[in-house]
């Protein structure tokens, strides 16, 4: 079993602005991360960065949670493709092209190589989430107009080849499992599984707003991450992948974390032995998957974190933490640990009302500009 993190070893100053994605390409070679400045940035977390300072040494009595770090590696800035914040983002898993979504109601397919984009007009409103097929043949996006749409990156048409209903509130995430099934979930608390293959729609109704689902290595069992009682479902699929009438059964539920107003990722750990989430009280709390306690908390800050993917690699894996600049043009930075990637956003101002959790905290206000003008 891969020990879990305990602090950070490496930092990446990531652009300005709060950061809202990190993505691991499937070796865990790199890292990818946008956010406010809408930016796509590319890093090799494993080097350090030559131009920048050294930290100064630390001893045992000045060494603290926040002691200077050594810098990481940036590759590559993509800029250009997006007019907004970048809110998720997809990765090949050959590692040659990276697909891109926001507040602009675009999707940008990038090649990492030479920097080229494709831009597809996406939605009618924010898009909040993206996931690509392991071949990376086919983008889905998901969005604020309740609607997955799926898209043929081999043709070069601008129209989706599919669209997918049935959403009655936003949708916040989506993944999509080995047996090619399309797991999406929204605020209007249904975690939905598609099998174009069988013709089935699974609706599995968790009664709360739904802001993040991930999936076991082996695609039998879906987290999902729900606001307001602060619990993680962790759902075993019943016939969303083989055509079956029956919706999941609930085989556990994790508590401890704070998740009351703000959208929260979720994860498994690489050999699927715990259970990883964001907390709006700073910490990374993690959870033995079968007795449900909690077996770490990774402290670094007071403010939410919002986004976090554990590396495939295992012991030797590297992560990364992303906390909040609440100062404008302040940078955000990039916290590498031993084996979860987190991030944070900065947090403006309290909800008004619970019905706001159908859109991200930093696209309400745009988001409803924008509909008013279409």
């Amino acid at each position: 079993m891969p020990p879990l993190p305990s602090k950070p070893t490496r930092v990446a100053k990531a652009g300005e602005g709060p950061l809202y994605i990190a993505r691991l390409t499937a070796d865990g070679k790199y890292l990818l991360t946008g956010g406010q400045d809408r930016t796509v940035r590319l890093w090799n977390p494993h080097k350090p960065d030559p131009a920048a300072a050294p930290p100064p040494p630390t001893t045992a009595a000045s060494a603290t949670s926040d002691e200077p770090l050594e810098a990481a590696l940036m590759i590559k800035a993509y800029g250009g493709g997006h007019g907004h914040e970048i809110c998720d983002l997809a990765v090949a898993a050959d590692n040659s092209k990276v697909a891109s979504c926001g507040g602009d109601r675009a999707a940008v397919v990038w090649d990492v190589a030479t920097g080229a984009l494709r831009k597809l007009p996406a939605h009618d409103a924010a898009v909040n989430a993206c996931a690509a097929t392991a071949d990376f043949a086919v983008l889905l996006t998901g969005s604020y107009d309740r609607t997955v749409r799926a898209w043929d990156l081999r043709a070069h048409g601008r129209a989706p080849v599919q669209v997918l209903e049935g959403a009655r509130d936003s949708i916040t995430s989506l993944l999509v499992l080995p047996c090619g099934a399309i797991v999406a979930g929204s605020v209007d608390g249904r975690v939905r599984t598609y099998d174009a293959r069988a013709a089935a729609l699974i609706e599995d109704d968790c009664r709360e707003p739904v802001t993040c689902v991930a999936a076991s290595h082996d695609g039998k069992c879906v987290l999902a991450s729900c606001l307001g009682s602060a619990t993680l479902r962790l759902l075993e699929r019943g016939g969303g992948g083989s055509g079956g009438g029956g919706g999941s059964a609930q085989l556990a539920a994790y508590r401890g974390h704070a998740h009351a107003r703000y959208p929260l990722r979720t994860a498994f750990s690489a050999d699927d032995s715990h259970v990883l989430s964001c907390s709006e009280d700073g910490d990374v709390v993690a959870w033995d998957l079968v007795t449900g306690a909690v077996a770490a908390r990774l402290r670094r800050h007071a403010r939410p974190t919002s986004a976090i993917a554990a590396h495939p690699g295992g012991p030797a894996a590297l992560g990364y933490r992303m906390l909040p600049q609440l100062q404008p043009g302040s940078e955000a930075h990039v916290h590498i640990t031993a084996v979860a990637v987190f991030s944070c956003h900065s947090i403006s101002k309290p909800r008004q009302r619970a019905e706001a959790a159908s859109a991200w905290p930093w696209q309400q206000r745009r988001r409803r500009q924008r509909l008013r003008q279409w």
